[in-house]
């Protein structure tokens, strides 16, 4: 007989009779209210067989809440309905009709946010439930809404703190969690892995300490599956039995047979096998890219095996730098051999002018300068335009856009996709896309991550003006591997003695490398000490001595360093003598010769009279133009050149 119910036998008189028929009218009366208030007054006449005033008095409820709730004028607070469902469970009402009551109320516990509500009604109220747990109110309340994953360990603590049975709800997680990763774009097995890590209690970051790589790992972020082998000792330690490390093994292998037959890792191999074709290092490679660190070639290994992304070494640039170069090469080429060619004007105009055109000279050298890296930094960027506009190019930056959004929709699948790709494709970050686009860096932020509003044609000058200012960036790029490739080939053009010194023991590897070579190629007396007084400008060799120099390194333009020495060795002579013949004798003698005693072998006398000829010029005292003549025939000097008739008006001169 329920509570507070009368024998059906004997007539119904006095408070008895009036107490039904109040029950009857407010079952009449629920049949229009909303649900929750149907049920809980059917508890009450059905279940309790209670009027209102009755069901107020023993439960503590007030009466207007309780009228309030049946009467449906708004939902009752998770306190009274609490109380309500506390004395309707002891009265001994069947769990049944109270699960209804709380499905009503918090809706049926199928997922986290609705076993989060029923818990809060067990609880009393969400403050008091967070406190109980020892989280804050504004964490629980993100935890209800879905904006946060519930840890397993809360959940965990929550059942077992208001006694309520821990096994429907971790099934409800579990499901809450897969459906969350699936959603996000992973695969069914990772999704898994990844349910089965939070159940155990792990971070990304503890997979290292399980006996995962750091390679491996990375792998993982980007959603790419590991072979079963590499993984099984891992899950092993996640799985409670059995049946779930063979459910998880069976979901795994067949997600990588589909992975592998995608190629999802295509973007880093193309890029290896485009570099091997061309014959290009990792180290040249960061080098480009200006990487710092130790090991700087690690970037680009991780970028072509593991799927790394770096904003140093960024995929517009790797992409324009590897794809089809012969297509460009001799026009790129014949473009810059052009404008290296009117940079060096300025150098030559300045090296051969006389005096009273040097000012001039160096206006209009710099002048001719500033234009000429103008016009190549702009071939430059039409260049990496170009090129990232082939076929082969956009294939690769397809490939790369389809393994760099799994990563995203595995972190935020709710940013603006196509911002973020196109800032990350050239390379910029967060506040150097701001600058470019005019934001702050908050205000773009917002913006890439969905929060603002966009409209379509801020869109499009979005994408463009990061467009533009990337194909400056990849230009940067190509400008420096112009440089390099300059200064790799300079050696066979020097401008002067000290530089050539300098870019041949660059290329040898050090001066005395440079002085082995030049040993073994049966030059004798270079050393290293002196091969460094020729590149610190403190002596300067004789002609014939840099001329073997320069052959036995394959060294064959040199015009330049021709016109430098002679600079270089008339200011050497003209310190130790005041005679200008004599300058121009020594002069001629070191054009032709390594030294006076190799010179006086082509003389008809010995090497004492060739000295004493000489010392007399030096010393301003009279000397016989048969004397000076025989020298000039002996350096093989024609009759009929202008260096002839100089060294004539000097004879005269001096004597």
């Amino acid at each position: 007989m329920p509570r507070g119910g009368v024998q059906k036998s004997e007539p119904l008189t006095g408070h008895a009779l009036r107490n039904a028929n109040l029950r009857q009218r407010s079952l009449k009366r629920s049949k229009s209210a909303p649900p929750l208030a149907r049920k809980a007054v059917e508890v009450r006449v059905s279940d309790l067989g209670m009027t209102r005033i009755e069901l107020a008095r023993q439960s503590g409820i007030s009466r207007g809440a309780l009228r309030d709730l049946e009467l449906g004028i708004h939902t009752p607070t998770r306190n009274t309905l609490e109380r309500f469902i506390e004395f309707s469970d002891e009265a001994g009402v069947s769990e049944e009709r109270l699960d209804e009551l709380r499905d009503l109320y918090a809706g049926p516990a199928d997922s986290m946010e609705n076993v989060i509500a029923r818990l809060e009604l067990k609880a009393g109220s969400s403050p008091r439930l967070a406190r109980r747990v020892g989280v804050s109110a504004a964490t629980l309340w993100e935890y209800r809404r879905g904006n946060f994953p519930v840890p397993h360990a809360i959940l965990q603590k929550m059942c077992e703190t208001l006694k309520v049975d821990f096994g429907r709800a971790e099934e409800v997680w579990e499901d809450s969690e897969r459906s969350r990763f699936l959603e996000r774009g992973f695969p069914a097995s990772l999704a898994e892995f990844c349910m089965l890590r939070l159940r155990a209690g792990h971070a990304e970051s503890d997979l290292l300490e399980l006996g995962l790589g750091t390679a491996q790992l990375r792998r993982l972020c980007y959603l790419e599956l590991l072979p079963w082998a590499r993984m099984a000792g891992v899950a092993s330690t996640m799985c409670r039995n059995d049946a779930e490390l063979k459910k998880l093994r069976e979901l795994w292998q067949e997600d990588y047979r589909q992975q592998k037959a995608e190629g999802l890792h295509a973007f880093g191999l193309r890029v290896k096998k485009l570099r091997e074709q061309q014959g290009i290092t990792r180290r040249e490679m960061s080098d480009l890219f200006m990487v710092g660190g130790k090991k700087p070639a690690r970037i680009i290994k991780h970028i072509e095996e593991d799927g790394h992304y770096s904003q140093q070494a960024f995929p517009a640039a790797l992409i324009a730098l590897l794809a089809d170069p012969l297509a460009s090469e001799d026009e790129f080429a014949k473009k810059q051999t052009k404008s290296q060619r009117d940079i060096e004007n300025g150098r030559s105009d300045s090296n051969n002018g006389h005096s009273f055109r040097r000012d001039c000279g160096a206006q209009d050298a710099a002048s001719r300068n500033g234009s000429a890296i103008t016009d190549l930094v702009e071939a430059e960027c039409e260049e990496a335009a170009r090129r990232l506009a082939f076929e082969d190019s956009i294939e690769l930056r397809k490939l790369w856009e389809q393994r760099r959004i799994r990563f995203h929709l595995r972190h935020r699948p709710e940013m603006q996709l196509d911002l973020r790709m196109q800032r990350e494709f050239f390379g910029f970050n967060v506040n150097d896309a701001a600058r470019v686009l005019g934001y702050t860096s908050l205000e773009y932020q917002k913006i890439e991550r969905g929060i603002e509003q966009l409209s379509d044609s801020a869109r499009t000058r979005i994408l463009k003006a990061l467009s533009e200012s990337g194909y400056e960036k990849v230009g940067e790029i190509f400008q420096r591997r112009s440089q390099r490739d300059m200064k790799r080939v300079a050696w066979k053009s020097p401008g002067s003695v000290s530089e050539m010194i300098r870019l041949l023991a660059v290329r040898e590897g050090g001066l005395v490398p440079l002085s082995r070579k030049l040993r073994d190629a049966k030059l004798s007396g270079i050393s290293p000490p002196r091969l460094r007084s020729y590149l610190q400008e403190e002596e300067t060799p004789s002609w014939s001595l840099l001329h073997g120099i320069a052959e036995s390194c394959s060294v064959k333009h040199l015009g330049e360093v021709h016109i430098n020495w002679i600079h270089r060795y008339r200011e050497q002579l003209s310190q130790k003598s005041d005679s200008l013949l004599a300058v121009e004798l020594r002069l001629l003698i070191a054009e032709v010769a390594p030294t006076l005693r190799a010179f006086a072998k082509r003389l008809p006398f010995n090497y004492s009279v060739l000295l004493r000829d000489l010392y007399r010029v030096e010393g301003h005292e009279p000397i016989k133009w048969p004397h000076i003549e025989r020298l000039l025939r002996a350096a093989g000097l024609p009759s009929s050149s202008e260096r002839w008739r100089v060294i004539v008006r000097l004879w005269e001169a001096q004597n």
